[in-house]
């Protein structure tokens, strides 16, 4: 009996350990295989090696070893079974085909008994970026999240041509209504008309042309898209899922694009890329801008106006804001839309323990060895004095200046690892190129605003395209065939017979069935929510 009740106490104890060690026991040596896009800067050896040493004092027994991935690799190592027990997830792979093919982990079960701080980050800190991780109900990909994020849309003016600009009337525009308009396009008219009068263009500094092919993209504003080229308005009650190409803000700018090229404002090498080259377009337009970047004094937030500026501080564009807050919505749910994740495959030897070490470099007390991994040793630091080398400073901001970098390191650097391949970049020290105060700003917004925006009638909808891909690649070709003319302008007096003709291949591409497909779906999606 008494040898009973120890075996089964062996027993036990042996599920306690395996429970808390990551799948190994507490005397296994565990490697965990960590495919990540790494530079292997010169002393990166060093700093693996400092790492690993400092990692016993929270997983014992644990080393990671780095292992650069690619598109060309990624798929003989799983194809092969080659263990990989964590893998850097995003833009150079199809991370949704990945998942259906049984690359990735669903990593639920994981992050419930291994991943407090990433269950908090999910479900309190960054919701909408790990809802773009989840797919059908499970969590397959970690976000890492960056010190910048797509918050809204700006046209940019350079500043010498600031002056003849009306900003007031275009933010009150803008304000108006969160969709292209006429009133927003004769504002720009008016600008450029005052532009092209004047003899401050085509200069060393600043181009000779408008660079329309950006400004195109404020067609979009309002507009949520789903599938790619299939777009329905954020703002309506019940919205009507179509083509980009059939609406009228698209055919607007279209209107507008013809008459600026014919007045010469858009370069006849357009539809070739040219035209512009490194200097400052006339006015372009960016999807992208953080409104925590500096303001001008008088002139800022309220107004929805930023500058950029060079390397020496010089003021040399303004940037007018396109979204006000109350412009901005939470729409349908793109996986992996944020570009770099975290994942765990299905080749994992130790996805306990990976869970742990990803757990580990998201937690307050993880936060010195996360810094360690980004950028290495510290100058004057207790590290740099014992190993006779440094990586980083810190500057008077509290930023971290790389030895021979800024922004980010490559494989000629000391030492550096980009911070969005490894982890939660606001969990430590910012580039300078970045305004301080960036990383507390995001986590305000993605806490506090972000859940607050907008619901469309969409929001968090994932469409299925399984049976439309085909249709979806044929329209998606159609349509850049015939649109770069047309938007552009290029097209001429010949806009409304391309226009036309547009519309007319895209029908033949299956357009409307494709249309009801995505309806179908979206609506049974809003009707459970």
């Amino acid at each position: 009996m008494k040898k009973l009740i120890a075996s089964l106490l062996v027993v036990i104890m042996t599920m306690m350990c395996l429970a808390g060690c990551g799948g190994s026991g507490d005397n296994e040596e565990v490697e965990l295989i960590w495919a990540s896009v790494v530079y292997e800067s010169k002393e990166y050896e060093t700093v693996i090696k400092v790492f690993n040493e400092k990692l016993q004092e929270f997983l014992p027994n644990t080393k990671v070893t780095f292992k650069k991935v690619t598109a060309e690799n990624w798929p003989l190592w799983m194809t092969g079974g080659e263990q990989v027990d964590i893998a850097w997830a995003g833009y150079l792979f199809d991370p949704l085909a990945e998942v259906k093919k049984g690359s990735y982990l669903a990593l639920d079960d994981l992050i419930a008994e291994y991943g407090p701080n990433i269950k908090k980050e999910m479900e309190e800190e960054y919701a909408t970026d790990y809802a773009n991780g989840n797919y059908e109900g499970k969590q397959y990909l970690i976000p890492n999240q960056q010190a910048r994020f797509d918050q809204t849309g700006s046209i940019i003016i350079p500043a010498s041509l600031w002056k003849y600009m009306d900003v007031d009337a275009l933010r009150a525009a803008l304000d108006e209504s969160p969709y292209l308009t006429e009133k927003q396009l004769q504002i720009i008219d008016d600008y450029l008309e005052k532009v092209f009068a004047s003899s401050d263009y085509d200069t060393d500094v600043i181009a000779k042309y408008m660079d329309v092919a950006s400004l195109g993209v404020l067609a979009e504003r309002g507009y949520d898209s789903i599938a790619g080229y299939m777009y329905y308005k954020a703002f309506e009650e019940n919205p009507e899922i179509v083509h980009f190409g059939e609406t009228d803000e698209f055919k607007l700018f279209a209107k507008y694009a013809t008459k600026w090229y014919e007045k010469g404002y858009i370069s006849s090498e357009v539809l070739t890329g040219g035209g512009i080259g490194s200097r400052t377009a006339v006015i372009s337009y960016s999807q992208t801008n953080d409104w925590h970047a500096t303001t001008v004094e008088g002139m800022g937030e309220e107004r929805g106006v930023v500058y950029g500026f060079n390397e020496v501080g010089d003021i040399t564009t303004y940037k007018i804001l396109t979204e006000s807050v109350n412009q901005m919505y939470n729409g349908v749910a793109e996986f992996a839309a944020d570009s770099t994740y975290l994942t765990i495959p299905y080749t994992a030897k130790h996805p306990e323990r990976a869970m742990q070490l990803l757990d580990l470099l998201r937690s307050p007390e993880g936060q010195e060895l996360f810094t360690l991994l980004v950028y290495g040793f510290e100058k004057d630091s207790e590290l740099a004095k014992e190993y006779n080398t440094y990586h980083y400073e810190l500057t008077e901001d509290g930023m971290a200046q790389g030895v021979d970098y800024t922004v980010q390191p490559n494989a000629t650097s000391k030492y550096g690892m980009a911070g969005w391949m490894v982890g939660n970049c606001l969990l430590t020290y910012l580039t300078p190129d970045l305004a301080p105060g960036a990383d507390e700003y995001i986590r305000d917004f993605k806490k506090n605003v972000e859940p607050t925006l907008h619901a469309t009638k969409y929001a968090g909808f994932m469409s299925d395209n399984s049976e439309i891909s085909t249709d979806l690649a044929n329209l998606k070709a159609t349509y850049a065939e015939y649109s770069k003319r047309i938007s552009t302008g290029a097209a001429g007096a010949d806009m409304e017979t391309l226009y036309n003709e547009m519309i007319t291949r895209l029908k033949e591409c299956h357009l409307e069935e494709v249309k009801q497909n995505l309806q179908k779906q979206a609506d049974e999606f809003a009707s459970t929510q």
